[in-house]
């Protein structure tokens, strides 16, 4: 060949190898342009979730859950979960499962019963004659055939110990520590084998339950004083408390089945001894205030130092003034401790490119009755969403991420469901979940929506509130969720930062949230609407766990036309939407930062502080640990900020490093517990019963003996900066660390 050919090959071979390769860089660019798993999300689907929520299915829904009671451990805690199931099924989910626990639960005797439990004023030296005072058998139904069906229980507490006891009656005002310190070592009162009557807030029930076993106590006695409730007309014609109400609920300290702490209730399980299940060793009743007004008013002692609202002289006792000073109070409790079957029910709906990745969302099932508040505005929010994610399914759109819906069994007794369930599949979710909604109470009122939950989840939910419009009729089209709560979250007279709501409050431990936020360590979002708790500020909404949350009172009273429902679904929906699909999950790892330095600046206000540092201990390393985070925080979000989405990988990476943050702030030990009967707690930064900054440290500052305290006080200095230095690493670039 010669050497003009030899050229001319040369040329030809450069043109068609130029060629190939613009051809496979255009198919490669192409294929990489067009590769479906960096697709970003598609924002008109969350016009279509917001125009596909209907407020008339929601009510549609409630007033078929709230036909009969749905008690768990009973037959319609079974055939509420077979609805749930059947209904998801229909909606379209991909897959739908029933799972059983076998629990220890406690039920009352039947109201009518003989043996049915009650309070009497009673002669113990006249053994023949009748008491003088016996409680209300149930609460007064008001003509209302529904509040007569034998599922809906008589007020009780449940896991309160059972017999009988009698002693003298002694008022304890909260029955907190001061109350009983005061009446112990001021008044002169001797608390051991007394009956002591207490009003319901204040703490919690069983911190009552607890202190009043503390000090010797026979028995206790809760009561709603008008005092600590709302001064709204009362149940039927309005959502105030009735006299014969009396909240019931569970005075159990620990959180699910007593029997299997630590792990799941199945079959297999190894379970206590109910003597050794840390259930209360003191009878415990709750009654309303009609007869709680019955017992007070005939007390002898000194005046009450501090009193309620009821027409009485309140007075400390011991014991009852003449013509009545013969008498006592007996308290018997029949209630039934057995093991019995609930059931969670968990409807899938599989993830496009990331199954292996869950947003989950959840709302108890059982109530103490009808439960038209708590739980069910909830369950009927819930599955309206499921509707419309499951319509939104077959119609050929899935979500980036698996969304998992759950619908949890006996949470009044202890969040037992979603307990078990954490516990059950811990392994699952300690690697896969990317957060948890809970969305328990959607309504208990129509003011403003009350959102709490992990700081670095909390521009999702508050972003949002914006897209959300304010139900109420009060402001105009254009008035969001966000600019109501702008408005309303601030408290009277503080007008600074309207126009910057960026926090929410963390959740203590009063819902599902608590298994997954203390225990695998996945954040949470948690919202309801609600009344104006500036106004209204003691307790709960006025008919929490009566027998009075029927349909009627919310279909009548509370939420007319189901639209303040329907804006709670629409901001889980999406929520649920911009978790389950958005390629970038948006979380916030500055604010996370931001939370721990507010932690550090609270902490260092309080007294405890300065004791800490009076006894020679420095804060340096756990500031500069903090510093650490924060620097580690704003150079993760710099680097999230230049991410190339088109590298799949590179993504999920990041995404991994936002979803497992809050793991790393679980301690492995577990944080200091002044007595064993209070629960085994891990979260360095959050505490489900402690609002005090870093708990560990607060916690061992309260330790009685001396030595032992600095040196948990050391120990949790040196766990608080080791466990935030962690967790800023896990921030790191991942071969950088």
């Amino acid at each position: 060949m010669d050497r003009r050919h030899v050229v001319c090959a040369v040329v030809v071979m450069l043109v068609v190898g130029i060629g190939i390769g613009i051809g496979i860089g255009f198919v490669v660019g192409r294929m990489k342009a067009e590769n479906p798993e960096s697709r970003e999300a598609d924002e008109g689907i969350r016009d279509r979730i917001m125009n596909e929520i209907n407020s008339n299915n929601i009510r549609n829904n409630l007033k078929i859950l709230t036909t009969k009671p749905h008690v768990a451990g009973t037959e319609n805690d079974l055939s509420g979960a077979q609805f749930i199931q059947k209904t998801w099924l229909d909606q379209g989910l991909d897959t739908v499962k029933l799972l059983p626990y076998k629990v220890l639960l406690q039920h009352p005797p039947h109201p009518t019963s003989p043996d049915r439990n009650k309070v009497e004023i009673f002669n113990p030296g006249d053994p023949s004659s009748k008491p003088l005072f016996e409680s209300a058998s149930r609460e007064d139904p008001f003509n209302e055939e529904e509040l007569l069906q034998d599922g809906i229980p008589p007020p009780y507490l449940a896991y309160s110990a059972t017999g009988e006891v009698q002693g003298d009656l002694v008022f304890v005002h909260y029955c907190r520590v001061k109350d009983l310190n005061y009446l112990t070592n001021t008044v002169g009162i001797n608390l051991k084998d007394k009956i002591l009557i207490a009003r319901m807030s204040g703490i919690p029930r069983f911190n009552k339950v607890k202190n009043a076993e503390e000090y010797g106590a026979a028995g206790l006695i809760l009561y709603p004083d008008p005092e600590d409730y709302s001064s709204w007309e009362s149940y039927p014609n309005g959502t105030g408390l009735p006299s014969t109400a009396a909240p019931r609920g569970s005075i159990l300290s620990e959180l699910g089945d007593p029997l299997t702490p630590g792990y799941p209730s199945k079959d297999y399980a190894y379970r206590l001894n109910v003597s050794d299940a840390g259930l209360p060793k003191i009878i415990v009743h709750p009654i309303g205030y009609a007869d709680a007004k019955e017992l007070l008013s005939k007390m002898e002692g000194e005046q009450a130092p501090r009193t309620g609202t009821l027409d009485i002289e309140y007075r400390t006792g011991p014991g009852f003034k003449a013509p009545y000073k013969d008498h006592r109070v007996r308290i018997v409790i029949n209630s039934n401790t057995s093991q019995h079957w609930t059931y969670n029910v968990m409807g899938y709906l599989k993830g496009e490119f990331e199954p292996d990745r869950y947003i989950l969302i959840g709302n108890h099932r059982d109530a103490w009755g009808l439960g038209s508040v708590d739980p069910t505005s909830g369950t009927a929010c819930l599955l309206e969403l499921s509707r419309v994610f499951g319509k939104l399914k077959q119609e050929g759109w899935r979500p980036r991420r698996t969304i998992i819906f759950g619908s949890w069994g006996a949470e009044e007794f202890g969040l037992i469901g979603s307990v078990e369930y954490t516990e059950e599949f811990y392994m699952n979710l300690v690697e896969r979940a990317v957060a948890y909604l809970n969305i328990d109470i959607a309504v208990a009122g129509s003011y403003v929506l009350r959102v709490s939950g992990s700081p670095h989840l909390a521009n999702v939910a508050l972003d949002s509130a914006k897209t959300v419009r304010d139900p109420s009729a009060a402001f105009d089209d254009k008035t969001t969720l966000y600019n109501t709560m702008n408005v309303r979250l601030t408290s009277p007279g503080n007008n600074s930062n309207k126009n910057s709501f960026r926090e929410i409050p963390m959740v203590l431990g009063g819902s599902d949230y608590y298994g997954f936020v203390f225990g695998v360590g996945v954040p949470t979002i948690s919202a309801f609407y609600s009344y104006n708790f500036y106004d209204h500020w003691r307790s709960f909404y006025p008919l929490y766990h009566t027998s009075y949350e029927t349909f009627r009172l919310m279909d009548e009273l509370i939420d007319p036309g189901f639209k303040t429902h329907q804006a709670v679904a629409q901001i889980f929906g999406e929520m649920l939407r911009r978790l389950g699909d958005e390629y970038i999950l948006p979380i916030d790892v500055v604010a996370y930062a931001d939370y721990i330095q507010r932690q550090f600046d609270d902490f260092k206000s309080l007294n405890i502080s300065k004791e800490i540092t009076n006894h020679g201990f420095s804060f340096d390393y756990l500031e500069g640990a903090i510093t650490n985070f924060s620097i580690a925080a704003s150079n993760f979000n710099d680097r999230l900020k230049h991410i190339d989405k088109e590298r799949v990988l590179d993504v999920r990476k990041v995404n991994d490093q936002m979803a497992l943050l809050d793991r790393a702030f679980l301690d492995r030990e577990g944080l200091p517990r002044l007595n064993l009967q209070q629960r085994i707690q891990r979260h360095v930064l959050f505490a489900p019963t402690n609002e005090h900054p870093f708990p560990g440290l607060y916690t061992a500052m309260k330790i009685e003996d001396e030595e032992l305290r600095w040196q948990s006080v050391d120990k949790q200095l040196s766990v608080l900066t080791f466990t935030i230095e962690s967790a800023a690493s896990t921030l790191l670039d991942v071969v950088s660390w």
